[in-house]
């Protein structure tokens, strides 16, 4: 039937129980019972359809039994005015259809329940079996439901007699637990197999459908065990004797997966977990009866969840938390593997990290518990002959959701290598399998801030972080592309920055034994991690430096082999990882840092340093533009350190002054010669002791001569133009800073000169920005000429 007839069968159906609810209401206003009774008999006769869906239907059953209770409502009120609700309960029983007649015996039942002139014992028995009557699944599940809903607050929910005495007045007889927990049962027992029942309805091809609607129906057959849960005088010996056996006996005997799967997860959730703590290998028992398709891994995930909530809840005093609880589950499950052949090898990675999800969580400082666990899933893949897992699969994804359960319980993240076969199961996944718990575990050591402090942790963590940090056979192709590559990089970049620091010589061991590894791993990965390395060691130098309390020899040493190391580092950089500008880059910021260390060898390593650099410069550097930038930094470098002597320090300042001609450009080769001319001025040197200004004004003024002859050279007059105002300004600069070989005359020849220029220029030539540059510079220096306090300019003539 098609989604609109049904809409429009429940349409007409509902319209039905509206107008005769009314009519009901009517009768039972005038006191008209009989009438009452029949029109609530024709509106309950909705509920005989087949046509109906399970989600419709329940709509339809939720109107008729909200008008039910109308009815309901005025039968107990004229219980208490002397109606004879026991000749009703009678009468009913006439009605013409099965469905209306129990429906009715059900709410006047009630009725006479709450009168408290019957046996509670009794009435209930007799409403439950009469409710056999009706076998079609979908009626009878809503009808015991509705049985099941109204007997709930009627049950004898009393202890049982300690004697066997009998009653004086066996009809008045209410029982006790044990016929309350019967009833509850027997509806249970029956609604299950309606239940059940379901699947064999209708066309094979509807299938599917009939499942989806049969998963929305459960509940109707849970709320059983929630009511038998609620039951007050329920205890632990009547669930182990009584309850459970007979719950455990329904599920294996009707042998349907879902109505299996849904019940024992049904057990787990609705009884007290005290309960399952006891009663533990009756339930792991049953688990290995059920059918092949039911997800155990399920089953067994939300109990063990539940158990290791409750034995690790500190409120919880009493429960085993030895080596008796973990060898239950762990020999069940054992068995439960070996038993069921056609278990998936992705079930079976998922019950074992149940396994090693309670151990850890339970008895996070018994390693030993995981061990076995690891070991016995190795000893599992071996015997099914898998060598290699996919990332992707679902065997895949359960194996990396068994790696990171350690990870994840684990507060500090390297305690995950008292697990002696972890590293194992890691290497039966591919590479993007194995990458990703590397990251996780490095994701963990950076979150909770774990220090590396010794050789055995650092030796384990190189083992379990190797498919990050060399080459694998099995990598993915185009790998400097790919941006989890990136990544995890970046997250094995910071590694050496969660070395324990607390000693230094340590920490300088660790990082090269880091350091060694990272060095193996070719031009792709080596870009990303060892400049961490460099920057780490440089930190370790600075650090050092300031809080060491060793003798002189020990610091000269421990520094010197610092500088070394970094040095070889660099290197690397540039060798294995193919990056000249990078190494450059580092070889400077390393003599930076080393001319603010005050050690015997300070003036050797850093000239050794820059001379790397100047190397590298000559002999990688060939894209103009990175030249230009390169020799910048030569300059600035050379310029703010102050620890080398005269003798070191100009051959450095000749070099860059050499260094220039290697620029393509004529204009790039003018600036630069203004910059290199700061070295001759502004450079400190180290003499006696005593650090000086280098203030070489002859060889300054040798500089300008050479940048305005290389101007000259240029054939674009703009351009030259341009060139002059910035010689200008360079004169300026030093001028101001007491260079006495620029003197104002040649301030003013440049400035005419400029000027003569711009006139030149052809009239087509747009030239405004050259007059507002140079006017800027020409208020400048009038600015300082006027001020008195200043005896600058005075004789210039602007």
């Amino acid at each position: 039937m098609s989604s609109g007839d049904q809409e429009r069968l429940l349409e007409e159906s509902l319209k039905l129980v509206e107008t005769e609810s009314q009519l009901m209401s009517q009768a039972l206003k005038n006191n008209e019972l009989m009438d009452g009774l029949k029109h609530a008999s024709i509106m309950l006769g909705e509920l005989r359809t087949s046509a109906l869906s399970p989600k419709n239907y329940y709509k339809l059953f939720i109107d008729v039994t909200l008008q039910l209770s109308n009815l309901e409502t005025h039968l107990n009120d004229q219980s208490q005015n002397g109606i004879n609700v026991s000749e009703l309960y009678e009468l009913v029983q006439y009605a013409g259809n099965i469905i209306p007649r129990l429906y009715l015996l059900i709410t006047v039942g009630t009725v006479f329940l709450n009168c408290g002139h019957v046996s509670k014992k009794q009435l209930l028995y007799d409403l439950v079996e009469m409710c056999r009557g009706v076998q079609q699944p979908l009626r009878g599940l809503f009808l015991r439901n509705y049985l099941l809903q109204h007997m709930k607050n009627f049950l004898p929910d009393v202890a049982d007699p300690i004697t066997n005495s009998v009653s004086e007045n066996p009809d008045a007889d209410d029982g006790s637990i044990s016929d309350a927990i019967e009833a509850i049962m027997t509806n249970f027992s029956e609604m299950n197999k309606l239940w059940v029942r379901m699947q064999y309805q209708g066309h094979s091809r509807e299938k599917e459908k009939r499942e989806a609607e049969r998963r929305e129906l459960r509940i109707l057959v849970g709320s059983n065990l929630v009511t038998l849960s609620q039951l007050d005088n329920m205890n632990l010996k009547i669930y182990k004797d009584s309850v459970l056996p007979q719950i455990l006996e329904q599920a294996i005997s009707c042998s349907d997966p879902l109505a299996q799967e849904y019940l024992m997860e049904c057990v787990i959730q609705v009884f007290p977990d005290n309960y399952h703590l006891s009663t533990l290998d009756e339930f792991l028992f049953a688990c290995k009866q059920l059918e092949d398709q039911v997800q155990i891994k399920k089953i067994l995930g939300l109990l063990i969840s539940r158990i290791a909530a409750y034995v690790t809840d500190e409120k919880n005093d009493a429960v085993p938390t030895d080596a008796h609880l973990f060898e239950i589950f762990s020999k069940h499950v054992e068995d439960l593997i070996s038993s069921k052949q056609s278990l998936p090898p992705d079930d079976i990675v998922s019950l074992q990290g149940n396994i090693v999800d309670l151990a850890i969580r339970c008895w996070p400082e018994i390693s030993e518990y995981a061990t076995i666990v690891y070991a016995s899933l190795i000893s599992v893949l071996e015997t099914l002959k898998i060598h290699s897992i996919v990332y992707g699969t679902a065997l895949g994804k359960e194996t990396v959701k068994f790696l990171k359960i350690p990870l994840d319980l684990y507060k500090n993240p390297l305690n995950i290598f008292q697990i002696k076969d972890y590293v194992k199961v890691l290497n039966f996944l591919d590479y993007r399998g194995r990458t990703f718990i590397a990251s996780e575990f490095l994701k963990k050591i950076i979150e909770n801030d774990t220090k590396i402090k010794n050789d055995d942790e650092m030796i384990n963590v190189l083992q379990l972080t190797n498919c990050l940090m060399v080459d694998q056979p099995d990598q993915l192709e185009d790998i400097d592309t790919n941006e989890d590559f990136m990544e995890e990089q970046g997250l094995l970049a910071r590694l050496p920055f969660y070395i324990d620091d607390s000693s230094f010589s340590n920490q300088l061991d660790l990082i090269k034994k880091l350091k060694r590894s990272l060095g193996n791993g070719g031009k792709h990965r080596i870009r990303y991690t060892l400049p961490s390395i460099v920057n780490c060691l440089l930190n370790i130098s600075k650090r050092y430096s300031k809080e060491c309390s060793d003798d002189k020899e020990t610091k000269e040493e421990f520094i010197l082999d610092v500088f070394k190391f970094v040095m070889s580092t660099v290197n690397a950089i540039y060798l294995n990882g193919e990056m000249a500008v990078p190494a450059f880059r580092y070889y400077l910021q390393a003599a930076t840092s080393a001319s603010k260390i005050k050690f015997d060898a300070c003036e050797s390593v850093v000239y050794e340093l820059i001379t790397k650099a100047f190397t590298l410069f000559e002999e990688d550097i060939s894209d103009s533009k990175e030249q230009q930038d390169a020799l910048y930094l030569l300059i600035g470098t050379i310029s703010f350190i102050s620890c080398l002597s005269e003798e070191n320090h100009e051959p450095l300042r000749n070099q860059c002054f050499l260094a220039v001609n290697k620029m393509l450009r004529k204009s790039d080769q003018a600036k630069m010669i203004c910059s290199v001319a700061s070295l001759y001025w502004e450079s400190k040197v180290t003499e006696n002791n005593e650090v000086r200004p280098v203030h070489n004004g002859k060889k300054v003024l040798d500089c300008f001569k050479k940048a305005l002859k290389v101007t000259g050279q240029c054939v674009e007059e703009i351009i030259q133009t341009t060139l002059y105002t910035h010689i200008l300004n360079s004169y300026i600069y030093f001028y101001e800073n007491g260079c006495t070989e620029i003197s104002e005359e040649t301030i003013e020849e440049m400035i005419l000169k400029i000027r003569n220029s711009i006139e030149s220029l052809d009239y087509y030539t747009e030239n405004t920005f050259l007059r507002e540059g140079l006017e800027k510079t020409i208020d400048h220096v009038r600015k300082i000429k006027n001020d008195d306090t200043k005896s600058l300019y005075k004789s210039l003539n602007l």
